[in-house]
């Protein structure tokens, strides 16, 4: 096969890819006292260089982010790790439990159904504080992050729990809490972002 249309199949291919991604995108707001959305993303930002004990999603802060949610030891903790940060905040400012505007569970596809059903429907744009959600094909395997910085181009800054990154000093692969680019014009890995759920802001009550 030619050079120039191995290009152009590739180019076609990266274009059907891109607006894939683009119009499954949904995004739902679900309501939120501004100081809880405010204290949750200085929880977030603290929680960035939490590391596994033996990257088993295993060690003491990480049980924390199970429990939160009902988790058993070794479980996946990224919605839960997102969850933890909310319930900390609305401790330290004394609200009511019911407060957390997300739902009690360790599943990301569960998060974007509550907002579907709970939430308002709004034109898909990023912002800070956002929970993106991938989903990994037909399963109900997926990951979660939350945006704290928003780029131009697709790009945001985001604090995912559950993740790795290679340790250049330690010279290996470490698991935890990390802060990441991502681009959400495209998929993580295998994964496809289905959706977004974003915040109402409310100056009173829940």
């Amino acid at each position: 096969m030619p050079i120039e249309m191995k290009l152009a199949l590739s180019i076609g291919f990266c274009l059907i890819v891109f607006v894939h991604c683009l119009l499954s995108q949904e995004k739902f707001l679900l309501q939120c006292n501004e100081r809880i959305l405010l204290e949750s993303r200085k929880m977030v930002l603290q929680q960035v260089g939490t590391l596994e004990a033996t990257n088993r999603n295993d060690g003491t802060k990480i049980r924390l982010y199970q429990k939160a949610v009902g988790l058993s030891v070794g479980s996946p903790y990224c919605v839960a790790g997102q969850y933890f940060c909310f319930l900390r905040a609305v401790e330290v400012l004394g609200f009511s439990l019911k407060c957390v505007p997300l739902p009690k569970t360790g599943l990301s596809l569960e998060v974007f159904r509550f907002a579907r059903l709970n939430g308002e429907k709004v034109p898909t744009k990023y912002e800070q504080d956002d929970i993106v959600i991938w989903i990994k094909g037909n399963t109900i395997h997926g990951h979660t992050e939350r945006i704290v910085e928003v780029g131009r181009k697709g790009w945001v800054e985001t604090v995912g729990f559950n993740t790795r990154r290679y340790d250049t000093k330690k010279g290996k692969w470490v698991e935890g809490v990390f802060r990441w680019k991502r681009n959400l014009l495209h998929p993580l890995g295998r994964m496809y972002l289905i959706g977004i759920v974003g915040f109402k802001r409310k100056s009173d009550g829940c």
